[in-house]
């Protein structure tokens, strides 16, 4: 069964002023698709980091208003370093180009060829990341049906003995 075809509406800015083109994704391999888990786990871990990090702070501040237990506020600042650390980590792993890489593969396994979808400048200075990450979520998700109503229903037996 052939997967379907996503044309994906891309909006990126030239010159200051708003443009679109589709770009037409007919195959995602399965390293693609495992290549995208490994890259949104990473920046689920950066944002589930950065919103410990707000915590933290917020939690100094109220203990530094009220009863300024510098152990607690210590304790706080410590595992506050622990999260900084770990997204210092991600980049420092330069996810940035693994992001590009990506979608430089998707692009060339779909032929396209126009030389400024794989100028790693057109994406970091014209297109958002909010943007690139809707492009790689629905090249992804192309192929997968999530609607229950459509799924395939599984049957299980079980044989009693």
């Amino acid at each position: 069964m052939a997967g379907k075809v996503l044309e994906f509406e891309l909006e990126y800015r030239d010159s200051g002023k708003l443009s679109t083109d589709i770009l037409e994704i007919s195959f995602i391999s399965n390293w693609c698709v495992k290549e995208y888990n490994s890259i949104m786990k990473i920046f689920f871990d950066v944002k589930m980091n950065s919103d410990m990090v707000s915590e933290i702070n917020t939690k100094i501040a109220s203990i530094k208003k009220t009863t300024k237990n510098k152990e607690e506020i210590q304790e706080l600042e410590a595992e506050k370093e622990e999260c900084l650390k770990l997204i210092m980590v991600y980049s420092e792993a330069k996810i940035e180009n693994r992001r590009f890489d990506l979608i430089k593969i998707i692009l060339e396994d779909n032929d396209i060829k126009e030389e400024i979808y794989h100028d790693f400048n057109f994406w970091d200075r014209k297109v958002d990341i909010k943007t690139q990450l809707n492009f790689l979520t629905a090249c992804a998700f192309k192929d997968i049906d999530i609607d229950k109503k459509k799924a395939p229903v599984v049957k299980s037996s079980t044989k009693k003995g």
